[in-house]
């Protein structure tokens, strides 16, 4: 009774492992990003959002869409081909308000870093509040600063000449794929 009690756990612990070892994970999730795309075709400017790409098309929408090739071929939306496109802007929808995020954090941190480190005390003084106000407004100034610079940097676009050129609009289309597949959204630098 023992030994078959024993093989059959055997199999059954054989079998888990076997079955567990053809469970494919995913490598990494990447979650949809939508851009915001500023499209010149002959003296007319377009903007919009992207909602998909291929060889030679670029298609917008006017409601907000996460960037995928699925809805190339809708008729709801506006397509481009590469032959009236002259120049192209894009940026990652909501890049300004994570610029004014990151630059108020940063901008507080090194602001109270260095009104902590030129404080003085004043002998003279008999009302003295201690480093921690010198602190405080160097955050203050240093937050109100980065949030002017970090929405500025945010609000910022790249931007792409195209020309009415078939390769031109190939290398816009792969610094586009590689922003969307990114996990900061922003294409690396060539």
């Amino acid at each position: 009774m023992k030994q078959t009690f024993l093989v059959f756990y055997f199999l059954l612990t054989t079998c888990y492992l076997a079955k567990s070892q053809t469970v494919l994970v995913p490598k990494k999730i990447v979650r949809p990003k939508a851009f915001i795309l500023k499209l010149q075709t002959e003296g007319k400017i377009t903007t919009g959002y992207l909602s998909g790409i291929n060889d030679s098309l670029i298609q917008l929408s006017t409601k907000r869409v996460t960037f995928s090739n699925s809805t190339m071929g809708n008729p709801s939306y506006g397509a481009f081909p590469y032959a009236e496109v002259e120049t192209v802007k894009i940026r990652k929808y909501g890049s300004i308000g994570r610029g004014i995020g990151f630059g108020a954090l940063i901008g507080a941190g090194v602001g109270g870093i260095i009104g902590l480190a030129t404080y003085q005390r004043d002998p003279n003084s008999w009302f003295d509040l201690g480093p921690g106000i010198n602190a405080l407004a160097g955050a203050i100034i240093g937050a109100i600063l980065g949030i002017i610079f970090g929405g500025i940097r945010g609000a910022q676009m790249k931007k792409f000449s195209i020309s009415r050129n078939k390769e031109n609009f190939e290398k816009m289309s792969a610094s586009i794929l590689e922003m969307a597949l990114s996990k900061n959204g922003h294409a690396a630098k060539n």
